[in-house]
């Protein structure tokens, strides 16, 4: 192994750590959370450029001028960090699948854009990726030579197929699920999530105040180019 080292390594060193640091965003009392250390940190990036950990900004009505032109002119080097989270669409979002108004303003990010509440949530992030191109695809042959197909009826089509296989990878996820709790539990990851000592129950068992798996829907782009290219509208 150690004779192919040098040629592998060249085209995988690992996966990514999947972490994120993220600068900025909102106090649990609502007040900008920009600090001097938000600023060096993008000046340390600025000078280093390293890929990982992965580094995001979260902005809102209240962030400083100069915070945002600093956060910009670190986009303009071109290497995609950081990355940047809006807390105007994020915290109402939060908002509405029950989680307080001090917790969600201070969410974090897990990986790459997944959402997460510190201390107080348990995912599978990332536990299904839904391929949207592949029903379309899947809705154009089923269609094929069906020369009356107009736009609204292939949309309709698509729609059907995406509630199919959604429900598919819903029970798919739920098995994961369990899996994990039955053969996969994390004592110590659980002895830092809130509840799960007061409940007596592993983070994988429903332990946490809070618990959501993520998907993540691939090929969004080009399934709408593709649809649109598809049928001519009515």
């Amino acid at each position: 192994l150690d004779g192919f080292r040098p040629t592998w390594t060249r085209y995988f060193a690992g996966f990514p750590t999947g972490y994120t640091a993220l600068l900025g965003g909102l106090t649990e009392s609502g007040r900008s959370a920009v600090n001097v250390l938000s600023f060096l940190c993008l000046d340390a990036y600025q000078s280093v450029q390293l890929p990982q950990p992965n580094l995001g900004v979260r902005t809102n009505a209240l962030i400083d001028t100069p915070f945002l032109l600093k956060t910009a002119e670190t986009i303009r080097l071109g290497t995609g960090i950081p990355q940047i989270f809006n807390d105007e669409v994020v915290v109402p979002a939060f908002l509405n699948r029950g989680v307080s108004l001090e917790d969600a303003r201070d969410y974090a990010v897990v990986g790459c854009v997944e959402l997460s509440i510190p201390g107080r949530t348990y995912g599978l992030h990332d536990i299904a990726m839904f391929n949207l191109l592949k029903v379309m695809e899947i809705s154009l042959y089923e269609n094929e030579g069906n020369d009356t197909l107009t736009y609204e009826a292939l949309l309709a089509h698509i729609r059907a197929k995406i509630s199919h296989y959604i429900t598919l990878m819903v029970e798919g996820s739920n098995i994961c699920d369990i899996g994990h709790r039955d053969w996969a539990p994390v004592p110590l990851l659980s002895s830092f999530i809130s509840d799960c000592l007061e409940k007596g129950r592993d983070i994988t068992d429903g332990g946490a105040e809070k618990g959501r798996d993520i998907t993540d829907a691939a090929a969004r782009a080009i399934t709408f180019r593709a649809y649109r290219a598809s049928v001519s509208p009515t």
